[in-house]
């Protein structure tokens, strides 16, 4: 017997993908990049300011990997759940435009509005909804 429609995983969705895991890749090399750099955090006194850098980085990290996993699955909570983090996202390189590069935010914000707009998407929507 065949089994009921089962619809493709839209090419959209493979996108939002790829992009999550750069975004997991990027903040495993700030965690081991600010694990670095604790022993000359801890002399100048911002050991517990670099360490809870560290931690929210790491948290994050494993919130996207459960997002990215989900999303592949067409769980509507996580395309809901990520549309808010990339909003949230986007709010914070604004609000810390004067602490980072200027292409660092533009680069940001231009990864967050392709993820907004992808998760925005029908065909996103669609396979979130299945």
């Amino acid at each position: 017997m065949s089994k009921p429609y089962e619809m493709e995983k839209p090419s959209v969705i493979t996108l939002v993908q790829v992009i999550m895991w750069i975004q997991v890749a990027l903040l495993a090399i700030a965690v081991c990049s600010l694990g670095a750099l604790m022993d000359q955090a801890a002399n100048a006194g911002l050991s517990d300011a670099l360490g809870i850098l560290l931690v929210v980085y790491v948290l994050y990290a494993i919130l996207l990997v459960v997002l990215v996993l989900n999303i592949g699955n067409g769980r509507k909570w996580a395309r809901i759940t990520t549309i808010v983090l990339e909003c949230l996202a986007i709010a914070g390189l604004l609000l810390n435009s004067g602490a980072q590069g200027a292409w660092a935010v533009v680069i940001g914000i231009i990864v967050a509005a392709i993820l907004l707009g992808s998760l925005a998407s029908r065909d996103a929507a669609e396979w979130c909804s299945r």
